[in-house]
């Protein structure tokens, strides 16, 4: 019937004054399927012309190809537009404008269905208007599809269906209009549902869900939706597919209930196991001849069945409002829990019917119920029933007229249709079990073959893919079955194996001897690990290892022999080339120049590394170390060396336990030399050193880089002396220069005069006078450069010399220097106050020099406005001592406190304080080659303090390793 509906409609359009044109597109290949006669008005080609051809190539532009392509999905980066509107091209080269449709495809694999109905105006393209006035030429598309269409407002309110609705669900036009949408939709679906509808809120092109649509009888049918956005409107299309839905679950469900346990049937539903068609006719055939309505439920209350003979009253009024009909649903599942007997006849919840229902059993659990009644009993208080109609909301005159109309029955009368229902009820139930238990048995019995044959095919997957050769051979020394590896093992294919003799795969040299061991392994004795050479591939003879075992039937008779192999040429091979790589590296590790030593790390109760086993060591390490192996394989570290600690004993934790090699060089002072060492993890917890010793390299390094640091500095103090010196002697220089040259020029006038007889009795007095005083500048010059020279080549001898070291008591040292500086200090009117001074080493007389430098500054830089007080002190500790030369004197500014250290470097004029700017210049060159250092603390009208740091004792090189 739908069949010949969906044809009239297409013979309708395409005899419509409306261009119809269709084309499917499949796999990005358009075809043209349609083009009725106003399509031929409208683009100028006749249908002859056009069907079957790609609409691309000639109905469109070249530039809304592109465009064309992304609106109907061909590129994947989007869904397909519903709906779209593009230009195309006439016959005669006009441009039109036009909208189109997508409908999507019917099933799996089928082509989407393009189609254009009418033409869009230049001035209508892009409008928002809604497009299905009725009456208009649209609005018979709208009413002929094959699908569910109907258009939403903002607030989800239906306000326009077209008549699939009345066909599919039984509702009328008028009946939906101005309803919710989300009313008819299924609770379990609804919040997917709004999902989708809030999408389209948000304006979004199209979107696709699937729910469960109630039918005005109250039965539902599962839709799939497809809707975009319109203006203030949304549209949407939905399409059937509760017969494929519902065969999709109950094939699903029968399948799952089937293989389901028995403590789980609670959970089955009537489809799982029944048939649902046949069961819809026994309920119809029910309900047709005992004259009640009828319906089965599941344990919910929703329907299974399509109702039979449903009352107008009950399907059209009641059960179409809200409130009826969660009545009825309520009322359905308790009668129906109750059993049909006399006892329980009663109205119904909802409009006071008699109703009844029993349930549907697997064993005892209820799987659904079977619901009858409608009927109207003559003692019922209508007037009652009536008013029921205001408290759903019902018309009371329309359900008084749909009330006359419900059968009519007495109890004794019900009773016996009740007495038939639950007879088919029990024969149902009983079905059921039946059905459940031949499913069961099925179901086990497939399992157990499925079983079967996977362990077969387990069974020959592991024989095929074993790695070794597996060789099979009947009572007759025939080959009957080879795996792969045999195959490969040969070189031959197992159709060129099977049916030969066992002893012809093995060798000519000593067939007897491998015929009679076949005979042992199939008279019952086993082969374990027996070595029987085999032909492999190309004739080379392979060495192989096999082990035996017999199959036998239930009587004892053999029915075959296996023989299972290991193919060990490759290992012998690599056991003789092993053989030979140890002794390459015996001899290796016996003659090589380096220690070598293999050790194993000990724990302590706590499971701490707390020493290591010295197990192996080669000639070198006797000879590096000076130790036996007789000495020392098998000992402790901490013995064999005599240490309380594992040397290097971290180091060699972390190579043992992370498998990270390490490279260092290390000074050992038991033995007072340095190695460098490469630790490699050799074993479990274990690890393997190769060491050699780098003491007197380590010591002509050492001494290089003290050479090349002494001299870097040398090349520092000697560009800061030229500097300076430049600088200080250029200024002398040019005095004398100067003064040179005026008397010169007074030398020439006194000539003039002489050679003129100009000379008075007093002689030339100006002229005798500059050049006195000239003559005293020159000189004042020359001994300003004697000084300057003078002090740098006493800068110069300082480190020329080395210095005489040995222990120093800075208490007597000083005590002698205070001594000789006295009347210095008295004539200053200085306090010099000497506290507890420690031993130092290094040359006392560099020292005994820095100490009268610091005290002779401090006297010429004192401040007049008060006593000079000098404070001398000093301690010991961790291998130096430290010194302290403290005044109260004028103090340094802080960006002069490095250039105090220059050659020459003066904080006052020459004028004011004598000197040469040369004490703390010679004072930090002493001290450093005293293998000390110098520095000064001062803030600039507070005083300043002088801090000297020497050794407490004589360096070791112990420690200078360290």
């Amino acid at each position: 019937m739908k069949e010949k509906e969906d044809t009239l409609a297409l013979a309708e359009l395409a005899a419509s004054p409306l261009a119809l044109v269709s084309w499917e597109l499949d796999k990005g290949r358009g075809r043209l399927v349609q083009w009725n006669g106003a399509a031929q008005k409208l683009f100028g080609w006749s249908a002859a012309e056009v069907l079957g051809r790609d609409p691309l190539e000639f109905l469109f532009p070249q530039g809304e190809h592109k465009r064309l392509a992304a609106l109907l999905g061909l590129k994947g980066e989007k869904p397909p537009q519903k709906s779209f509107e593009s230009e195309a091209m006439t016959k005669g080269g006009r441009t039109v404008f036009l909208r189109w449709h997508n409908s999507p495809p019917e099933g799996k694999g089928a082509p989407v269905r393009v189609f254009l109905l009418g033409e869009v105006s230049r001035e209508g393209r892009g409008s928002k208007n809604f497009p299905t006035p009725k009456g208009g030429e649209l609005d018979l598309l709208f009413q002929r599809s094959l699908d569910l269409l109907c258009l939403v407002d903002r607030e989800g309110r239906l306000k326009r269906v077209n008549s699939r609705w009345e066909k599919e669900l039984g509702y009328r036009e008028e009946e939906l209009l101005e309803t919710p949408f989300i009313d008819y939709i299924d609770a379990e679906d609804k919040d997917a549902t709004l999902s989708a509808m809030g999408r389209l809120l948000s304006q979004e092109e199209s979107l696709f869900f699937a729910n469960r649509v109630r039918t005005r009888e109250g039965s539902f049918r599962y839709l799939e939706w497809t809707g975009f956005p319109f203006g203030k409107l949304f549209y949407y299309a939905a399409r059937d597919v509760t017969e494929r839905k519902t065969f999709q679950e109950e094939l699903k469900k029968r399948l799952f209930a089937l293989t389901s346990p028995w403590e789980e049937l609670e959970h089955l539903e009537l489809g799982e196991i029944l048939d649902m068609k046949e069961v819809q006719e026994i309920q119809d055939s029910f309900s047709e001849a005992t004259g009640v309505a009828s319906v089965i439920l599941d344990t919910k209350g929703r329907f299974l069945t399509k109702p039979s003979r449903f009352c107008r009253l009950c399907k059209e009024i009641v059960r179409t409002r809200k409130k009826g009909r969660e009545n009825c649903t309520s009322s359905d599942i308790f009668l129906s829990q109750q059993g049909a007997t006399l006892e329980n006849l009663r109205p119904c919840l909802s409009a006071g019917l008699l109703d009844v229902g029993t349930p549907i059993c697997v064993g005892e659990h209820t799987i659904a119920y079977w619901f009858v009644g409608q009927v109207l009993d003559e003692k019922a208080d209508k007037a009652k029933m009536v008013a029921y109609a205001e408290e759903i909301g019902a018309d009371p005159r329309e359900f008084a007229e749909a009330l006359e109309e419900v059968p009519r029955m007495d109890r004794e009368q019900f009773l016996k249709v009740v007495n038939a229902l639950y007879t088919m009820a029990r024969q149902l139930s009983l079905l059921a079990l039946q059905n459940f238990q031949q499913g069961r048995m099925i179901s086990e019995k497939s399992e157990a073959e499925r079983k079967l044959r996977e362990a077969g095919e387990f069974l020959e997957n592991l024989f095929q893919n074993a790695k070794g050769p597996i060789l099979v051979w009947d009572p007759n020394f025939r080959v009957t079955h080879v795996n792969r590896a045999f195959e490969e093992l040969v070189g031959l294919e197992a159709r060129e194996v099977v049916g030969r003799k066992v002893e012809s795969l093995f060798p000519d040299q000593e067939r007897e001897r491998y015929t009679a061991l076949v005979l042992k392994a199939q008279a019952g004795e086993r082969w374990e690990g027996i070595d029987i050479p085999t032909f492999g591939e190309g004739g080379a003879s392979r060495k192989i290892l096999w082990n035996s075992s017999n199959l036998r039937d239930q009587e004892g008779r053999l029915q075959a022999t296996i023989g299972m192999g290991f193919d060990i040429t490759e290992r012998v091979e690599i056991e003789r080339l092993l053989r030979e790589s140890e002794a390459r590296f015996q001899s290796l590790y016996s003659h090589m120049e380096e220690g070598v030593a293999f050790h194993t790390l000990l724990r302590d109760e706590g499971g701490r590394p707390c020493d290591y086993v010295i197990r192996e060591v080669n000639r070198s390490y006797e000879r590096i170390l000076g130790l036996s192996k007789e000495e020392i394989e098998g000992k402790r570290a901490t013995e064999a060396y005599g240490v309380g600690e594992a040397p290097f004993l971290e180091n060699y934790v972390s190579v043992a336990l992370t498998g990270k090699p390490q490279q260092m060089e290390a000074f050992f002072s038991p033995m007072g030399k340095t190695f460098a060492i490469s630790a490699a993890p050799w074993g479990e917890e274990g690890f393997a050193t190769i060491f050699s010793d780098i003491t007197a390299r380590r010591s002509i390094e050492r001494e290089r880089e003290n050479l090349l640091k002494e001299l870097a500095e040398k090349n520092k103090d000697l560009e800061r002396i030229l500097y300076v010196s430049s600088h200080d002697l250029r200024s002398p220089l040019v005095n004398i220069q100067g003064f040179g040259r005026r008397m010169e020029k007074d030398l020439l006038e006194l000539k003039r005069l002489f050679s003129e007889g100009e000379r008075g009795a007093e002689g030339f007095p100006p002229l005798e006078e500059r050049m006195v005083k000239a003559l005293g500048y020159i000189r004042a010059g020359g001994e300003k450069m004697e000084t300057l020279i003078g002090g740098l080549l006493r800068l110069s001898r300082v480190g020329r010399t080395p210095p005489v070291l040995g222990k120093v008591d800075l208490q007597k040292l000083v005590g002698a220097v205070v001594s000789s500086m006295k009347y210095q200090i008295e004539e200053a009117g200085a306090e010099v106050v000497v506290g507890e001074l420690p031993e130092v080493w290094g040359d006392s007389g560099g020292i005994s020099q820095v100490l009268a430098n610091l005290v002779d500054n401090a006297i010429k830089y004192r401040d007049s406005q008060r006593s000079l007080r000098i404070i001398i002190t000093g301690k010991g500790g961790e291998g130096k001592a430290l010194l302290c030369v403290e005044d109260n004197g004028r103090g340094i500014a802080g960006e002069q406190r490095e250039k105090i250290w220059e050659p020459f470097t003066r904080l006052v004029s020459n004028d004011e304080t004598p000197g040469e700017g040369l004490g703390l210049a010679l004072a930090r060159k002493i001290v450093e080659s005293n293998r000390g250092r110098i520095w000064a603390e001062s803030r600039e009208g507070e005083g300043s303090r002088f801090w000297i740091e020497l050794p407490w004792e004589e360096p070791k090189r112990a420690k200078e390793e360290e």
